[in-house]
């Protein structure tokens, strides 16, 4: 009887166990360490294949058992499905891809090629309408059947909906909309504005400015923060990026806005929140921090990942090069 109990107990744990890795989350982090693309698994770094020198990796999306992988690989513009490598075409010399999102069999990836805002649909490249010389696309979203993109034409941040351009109001300066999400009938877009690009916001159009330094003499600085990356998570509305805290030259703290209210993240003076994702009651947010040191006009930074406002560095292949971490997504 004895030791058909130690049996029984025995399948318990093996079942237990096994439940316990099934729900595990499953946690991909993408960006780049010294001159490659990387990515993260649960903390676990594997560097992406690429044809160049120079690699990195700047956002990524699963869709079914498919993981992809969008970024740059030399000049080319390129994304990565299950590990392996695509270059996306282009019509000049230089091409990068900064954001993804797919929406049934249709993968959408945003950037640049040239001194053009374009995107691929499944590969196919799109130029996207500029009123100016340089126009770059930073963000998408899928709503419904519309596409809405963002980035900057010139010295405005813009948005195109369905390839139509709209251009989002300043109060000075340049501006550029970096990242852009969409709730019900809201759309919420993200960036800088002016000549110290200070962190701002659009709420269906209308800025809100959230830089909270006061600049008094400081009119040589420049530098003042921006807003990276959204998440709409129920009422609440968090933003993530970066903000000059104080007057100290190259100070930049990473910094999370929720509803408006800035905390600044654990860590250290050269620092940059790129992305956030709400699983379940956490939040997750991912970047990097290091220092400037002006004697040498040189920077060091570490690839981080907040997780609830608790600071982890991720491993790197090489502590003298500097990694950053650009996208995060979950597996449940």
């Amino acid at each position: 009887m004895l030791k058909k109990n130690i049996i029984f107990i025995i399948a318990l744990l093996v079942v237990f166990c096994n439940l316990s890795f099934a729900q595990e989350r499953q946690i991909y982090i993408v960006g780049s360490d010294g001159n490659n693309a990387v990515y993260w698994l649960n903390g676990r770094q594997t560097v992406l294949p690429k044809s160049s020198g120079q690699a990195s990796a700047s956002d990524i999306s699963i869709s079914g058992s498919n993981i992809y992988i969008v970024g740059s690989d030399g000049n080319n513009a390129v994304y990565w499905l299950n590990g392996r490598q695509t270059v996306l075409p282009k019509s000049s010399g230089q091409a990068s891809a900064s954001d993804i999102s797919i929406s049934g069999s249709n993968i959408y990836i945003v950037g640049s090629d040239g001194n053009n805002a374009v995107y691929w649909l499944n590969g196919r490249q799109t130029v996207l309408p500029k009123s100016s010389g340089q126009a770059i696309a930073n963000g998408i979203a899928i709503s419904s059947s519309n596409i809405y993109i963002v980035g900057s034409d010139g010295n405005n941040a813009v948005y195109w909906l369905n390839g139509r351009q709209t251009v989002l109001p300043k109060s000075s300066g340049q501006a550029v909309a970096s990242t852009i999400a969409v709730s019900g009938s809201n759309i919420y877009i993200g960036g800088y504005y002016g000549y110290r690009t200070e962190a701002a916001y659009w709420l269906n159009g209308r800025q809100t400015v959230l830089s909270q330094l006061d600049w008094g003499d400081l009119s040589w600085a420049v530098g003042g923060g921006s807003v990276n990356a959204i998440a709409i998570s129920g009422s609440n509305i968090h933003l993530v990026g970066n903000d000059r805290l104080s007057g100290e030259f190259y100070n930049d703290k990473s910094v999370h806005w929720l509803n408006g209210n800035i905390v600044e993240l654990s860590g250290s003076g050269l620092a940059n929140a790129n992305a956030i994702i709400i699983s379940s009651s956490d939040v997750y947010i991912v970047g990097y921090d290091g220092v400037f040191m002006r004697e040498s006009w040189q920077s060091s930074c570490n690839a981080v990942y907040w997780l609830n406002g608790e600071r982890n560095i991720l491993p790197s292949s090489d502590e003298s090069t500097e990694s950053k971490a650009n996208g995060i997504a979950i597996i449940e």
